[in-house]
């Protein structure tokens, strides 16, 4: 992500970029003409720097478009990572946790019958798995910086896809695809943020 210091570079850049080539096309002009005529020079340099203002101003509005578009991101990012603390998941989280310490020892089948016993157990798992579906589909349409959101709850979405994929299996095929879509989605976050750590 290009911070603002590096877009000033970038827009500096091409401002002087630009006046150098109006200046050496000027310059470029005035020495293949024959009539050497100083006014002649000026409204060729004045042209070509009306021209290089239409170029600067698409410059200028494509760069403004990028960081509305990484702003919207961080904002996505931020509203997300804020529903997870939104009090019906939170609650829904709460019962998770009745589980996950003894998630290891129990069998698939006991796992799924322990949460069929219990109906606000399964509408709060049923939550969670919503919440992991909002995630995924944020990850697959780019609407949020998935960095940010991996260093934030990453490693916590994984082990909780582990724990749920025998109940997700229980519900329909379509929500295990998904969660094992989500789950390899954030694997490669994770590997994309490592790499980038090593370099």
């Amino acid at each position: 992500m290009l911070s603002d210091k590096n877009i000033n570079i970038l827009v500096i850049g091409m401002i002087i970029f630009l006046f150098l080539g109006c200046l050496g096309l000027t310059c470029y002009q005035y020495s293949t003409s024959e009539e050497k005529s100083i006014l002649n020079t000026i409204t060729m340099f004045v042209t070509s720097l009306g021209g290089a203002s239409i170029i600067f101003t698409i410059f200028f509005n494509s760069i403004n478009d990028f960081k509305n578009r990484q702003s919207k991101k961080i904002e996505n990012t931020f509203s997300l990572l804020t529903k997870w603390d939104d009090p019906h998941l939170l609650e829904a989280r709460r019962f998770t946790r009745k589980i996950k310490a003894k998630a290891d020892s129990l069998s698939k089948r006991e796992l799924i019958e322990r949460i069929e016993e219990d109906e606000s157990l399964k509408q709060s798992v049923l939550l969670v798995l919503n919440y992991l579906e909002h995630v995924r589909f944020s990850i697959l349409t780019d609407r949020i910086d998935n960095h940010l959101f991996y260093k934030s709850l990453g490693p916590t979405l994984t082990a909780i896809i582990d724990r749920f994929s025998p109940y997700a299996e229980h519900v329909g095929r379509l929500f295990v695809e998904d969660l094992n879509d989500l789950k390899n989605n954030l694997e490669k976050i994770r590997l994309e943020i490592k790499k980038i750590g090593s370099e």
